[in-house]
């Protein structure tokens, strides 16, 4: 990923105060720890909409 950063010109400090050596996620895990949903982030910024968690959620629930 810093590659790429680097290559299209952008610099590292881009992110502020970001810890920018962390990709995030979201994910949804049921009481067991199974988990039923993961978003895996391509870059710290990378989140998936509220709207698409709650229709993860949704399918989920509509399962059961």
């Amino acid at each position: 990923m810093y590659f790429r950063l680097l290559r299209s010109g952008r610099k590292i400090e881009d992110y502020g105060k970001d810890d920018y050596y962390q990709f995030g996620g979201d994910f949804l895990v049921d009481r067991q720890g199974n988990v039923l949903f993961a978003y895996c982030s391509q870059d710290p910024s990378d989140r998936p909409s509220v709207e698409q968690i709650l229709e993860e959620i949704r399918k989920l629930t509509d399962k059961h």
